[in-house]
């Protein structure tokens, strides 16, 4: 058996605001060590889910995505994508989604990680849709017309 060198690159993009001291409103991580496991990868039913950890994040990084553990309906809507591939190949998304949680793990230091648990879809699940009726149509026409409305 063969071993392949695997590249990573996570993007962590803000809502609204910016990164503190800078004006990005994203930071993109390559070369960090990290571990992630993706539930419905490519499903088109239902939807994604993430659970990464990520080690060697600046602290001021880490606090800028952490989440408030305590309460948590305070999705503030920021994203992460993960990309992966092998060294010196293009890489693939793999996942996009809102982080719900992030938590800086202090319980390995001093070997620190960033915890991000994120939800694909969990921005157009929020948004209400504006009513619809259709007279005499086929489902394809008005199903169409829906998905145009909502950018898909």
């Amino acid at each position: 058996m063969s071993f392949v060198k695997r590249a990573s690159k996570i993007t962590l993009r803000l809502r609204s605001g910016t990164i503190p001291g800078t004006q990005v409103t994203s930071i993109d991580l390559t070369g960090h060590r990290m571990e992630a496991s993706i539930q419905k990868a490519g499903s088109t039913l239902g939807a994604g889910v993430l659970a990464l950890r990520v080690w060697g994040m600046k602290k001021s990084d880490m606090s800028t995505f952490a989440t408030n553990s305590l309460n948590a309906f305070a999705v503030r809507g920021d994203q992460i994508i993960l990309s992966v591939g092998d060294v010196g190949r293009p890489l693939n998304q793999v996942f996009l989604g809102t982080i719900l949680e992030g938590n800086i793990d202090y319980e390995g230091a001093p070997d620190v990680s960033f915890n991000i648990f994120a939800r694909s879809g969990f921005d157009a699940n929020l948004e209400a849709a504006a009513p619809n009726s259709y007279e005499v149509c086929d489902v394809a026409s008005a199903m169409e017309a829906i998905a145009r409305v909502r950018g898909w």
